[in-house]
C-alpha cells in the first residue's frame, strides 16, 4: 500500500491506516511504503520490494507534498490506482513547481497529452496572467487524472461519476467502485431538535461557506431558538472574511474553532445535530466527514453532484445554482422551526447507520477481494490482447497512442498480450511509433460547415433493454448509423470537444412537456462511417434522476454549426419508462 500515512496530517494518510487495519484483519499481508520509507531506503530498493509484491496499490490524491512522489513509481511499477480525488491537477503544478519547471514548456507538455492547442494556450496565458488555472473553478475541464491513471493497471474510485470519467478517457481499464468508509466513527445519539450546524474538515472557498452565511442571515430573524455554528478545521483567509458576514447577527453564534485535535475534533462531531458540506466546483472527491456522519447517523446537506449525488436518500441534496442560498436558507427554517420533522429525518439517518452498505468491513472485504483475485495480472492484459488483435490499430485509433507505451506495460511480464500486439503492429505494417509505414496521416479533414448534402443519413438504435430503467442509471446502446451523403463521418483525435468535430449526442424530454432538457454530453465516433455506408456505435447515457415516462432523441452534431436533423437527418427515437426502485 503505497501512499501518506498518519502522522501525516491528509485525509488519505488516515483512511490508509484504516483500510490497511481492516485488510490485516480479513488475514492479508499489507506492506505500506510513505514518502519517509522511500527517504529511507532509496528508490531503487523501493523499487524492488514492489515488483516481489502480488499487488501495489497507489493511494492517489491532489496534494503536491502527499502524493507528488508516488508518479516515479508508478512510471516503473505501475499497479492499481486508488484515485481519491478525480482532479489531480493542483498536484502537477505544485510538483512542477518544486522542480522549477513550472513555467518552461514541460507544464504545457503534459497538458498537450491531454487536451487541445486552444485549450494548452489558453491555460498558458492564464498562467502567465496570474491567474493559473488551478485556482479558478474551470479547473474541472483539466482534471489531469490521467498522470495516475495513464500509469494504472486498474482503478478504485469511490463514486460512479468518477468510475465514468476514467473509463471514457481509458475504456480498456477495470475500475472498481468502493465505498469510502471508516473502522472508527462517532457514536451515535438521539437528536430530536436543531440547535448546533457543523463544519468539518477546515474551509477552502469552494466549499462554498458564502452560501451557509447567506442563507444564516436569511433566517436569523425567524428563528424561535438560537443556532450556534461550529467550524472545526482550518479556514483560508478569504473565508475568514465570508464568515465576518454572521458578526452580530441574532440567534447565530460562530465559534470557529481552527485547526483541532482528534480528541475536540469528534466532541464536535458528536454535538452536531446537523452538518453541511456543500462543494462548487467539485473536485471529483469524495468527503472524509460526510462519510463519518453518515456512518454516526448524523443528518447532512450536500451539493447534489458528484459523489455526493450518489449518496443515500436521507442525505438532503441542494443543487449547486445560484439559488442554493435562498433554498438552503428554507430547509434551514424548515428544519429548526418543526421539530418532529428534524427528528423524524434524524431517526431515517441513524436506520441508514445500521444498513450493510454503510458497514465498513463489507467494503473492506469487497477491496480484499480485488486484491485476491487481482484482476490486473489477468483480464487487464487479455482484454487490451483481443481488443489490439482485433482492431489491427488502425492510426487513426486512440489506441495508437497506447502502444507507444508498451514498453511500460511489459514490465507487467505480461506475454499474453504483449506478442499479440506486436503480431497486430506487424500486420498493420506500423513503425514503433505506430505509425503506418510509407503512409501519412493528414489533420481532421474538416475545419468548416459540411456541405448540405453531408448531413443526410439517419440513426436507429438496435436491439435495446431501455424501457423500463431507474433512475440517474446508466444505459447502453447499439446505434446504427447510415450515411447517405458524400462526407466521411469521423470524431477528432484526442477525445476533445472541438468546432466543426462530428459526435454522437442526446436529449432527454419529458413525455408531458415541449420543452427539451439540455444537451448532454458528446459521444466519440471511433470508428469512421464512410460514405454511402453504416457502421454500429456504442453509447452510454444517463438516465434522468426523476421517475417518469421521457422521450430519447440520438442524433448527430457538428460541433458550432448545428444538430444533422436540421439538416435532414433522420434521429433514433426511443420511449423510455424512469421507474424508482419499489421498497
Amino acid at each position: 500500500m503505497v501512499g501518506p500515512l498518519p502522522p501525516e496530517r491528509s485525509g488519505i494518510a488516515e483512511y490508509s491506516a484504516g483500510l490497511v487495519a481492516m485488510l490485516r484483519d480479513l488475514g492479508l499481508r499489507v506492506d505500506t511504503v510513505t514518502n519517509a520509507d522511500v527517504e529511507r531506503a532509496g528508490v531503487k530498493q523501493v523499487i524492488d520490494d514492489l515488483r516481489k509484491a502480488d499487488a501495489v496499490v497507489y493511494q492517489m490524491g491532489n496534494h503536491p507534498i502527499y502524493h507528488g512522489w508516488m508518479l516515479p513509481l508508478m512510471a516503473r511499477v505501475p499497479g492499481i490506482v486508488h484515485l481519491h480525488d478525480l482532479v489531480l491537477h493542483h498536484m502537477v503544478a505544485g510538483v512542477l513547481n518544486e522542480e522549477q519547471r513550472l513555467t518552461g514548456d514541460e507544464y504545457a507538455s503534459v497538458l498537450g497529452k491531454w487536451h487541445t492547442v486552444s485549450e494548452v494556450k489558453s491555460a498558458g496565458l492564464a498562467l502567465r496572467c496570474g491567474k493559473p488555472i488551478w485556482n479558478t473553478d474551470d479547473v474541472v475541464h483539466f482534471p489531469l487524472h490521467q498522470v495516475a491513471t495513464k500509469f494504472a493497471t486498474e482503478v478504485v474510485v469511490h463514486s460512479q461519476y468518477s468510475a465514468d470519467r476514467i473509463i471514457h478517457e481509458f475504456p480498456w481499464l477495470p475500475v472498481t467502485v468502493v465505498p469510502q468508509l471508516y473502522p472508527v466513527v462517532a457514536s451515535h445519539r438521539v437528536r430530536e431538535r436543531l440547535s448546533t450546524i457543523a463544519l468539518m474538515g477546515g474551509g477552502q472557498m469552494n466549499r462554498r461557506f458564502d452560501w451557509i452565511v447567506q442563507a444564516l442571515v436569511a433566517i436569523a430573524g425567524d428563528l424561535d431558538h438560537p443556532l450556534t455554528l461550529e467550524i472545526a478545521g482550518e479556514v483560508e483567509p478569504a473565508v475568514q472574511r465570508v464568515l465576518e458576514g454572521l458578526a452580530g447577527i441574532d440567534n447565530v453564534t460562530l465559534v470557529n474553532h481552527g485547526h483541532v485535535g482528534d480528541d475536540e475534533f469528534w466532541n464536535v462531531f458528536e454535538r452536531a445535530d446537523l452538518m453541511i458540506a456543500l462543494r462548487q466546483p467539485t473536485m471529483g472527491e469524495a468527503s472524509a466527514v460526510v462519510s463519518k456522519a453518515m456512518q454516526a447517523g448524523l443528518p447532512t446537506i450536500v451539493s447534489d453532484q458528484g459523489w455526493y449525488a450518489e449518496l443515500p436518500a436521507c442525505v438532503k441534496k441542494i443543487v449547486p445554482t445560484d439559488d442554493c442560498p435562498q433554498v438552503l436558507a428554507t430547509l434551514l427554517r424548515q428544519l429548526s422551526q418543526d421539530p418532529a420533522a428534524f427528528a423524524h429525518w434524524a431517526e431515517a439517518c441513524a436506520d441508514e447507520a445500521g444498513r450493510p452498505s454503510l458497514d465498513p468491513f463489507a467494503a473492506t472485504e469487497r477491496y480484499a477481494q480485488l486484491l485476491r483475485g487481482h484482476r490486473v495480472l489477468a483480464d487487464f492484459r487479455d482484454h487490451v490482447a483481443d481488443a489490439v488483435a482485433s482492431l489491427k490499430v488502425d492510426i487513426d485509433s486512440p489506441l495508437a497512442s497506447e502502444l507507444q507505451r508498451i514498453d511500460v506495460r511489459t514490465s507487467l511480464r505480461g506475454d499474453r498480450w504483449v506478442n499479440p500486439a506486436l503480431a497486430a503492429l506487424a500486420d498493420q505494417e506500423l513503425d514503433s511509433h505506430a505509425r503506418i509505414v510509407g503512409g501519412t496521416v493528414g489533420p481532421y479533414p474538416y475545419n468548416g460547415p459540411l456541405p448540405d448534402a453531408g448531413f443526410l443519413g439517419q440513426a436507429l438504435v438496435l436491439e435495446h433493454d431501455a424501457g423500463v430503467v431507474a433512475p440517474s442509471s446508466m444505459i447502453s446502446l447499439r446505434v446504427e448509423l447510415t450515411n447517405d451523403s458524400d462526407c466521411q463521418w469521423l470524431s477528432p483525435l484526442g477525445h476533445a470537444i472541438r468546432p466543426f468535430g462530428i459526435y454522437l449526442g442526446h436529449f432527454w424530454s419529458s413525455a408531458d412537456s415541449t420543452h427539451p432538457l439540455a444537451e448532454q454530453p458528446r459521444t466519440w465516433i471511433e470508428e469512421a462511417v464512410d460514405k454511402s455506408s453504416s457502421g454500429i456505435h456504442v453509447m452510454k447515457v444517463r438516465a434522468p434522476d426523476v421517475p417518469g415516462e421521457y422521450h430519447l432523441e440520438i442524433d448527430l452534431v457538428q460541433e458550432s454549426v448545428c444538430w444533422f436533423k436540421s439538416r435532414g437527418f433522420v434521429p433514433a427515437r426511443l420511449v423510455v419508462h424512469v421507474e424508482a426502485a419499489q421498497p
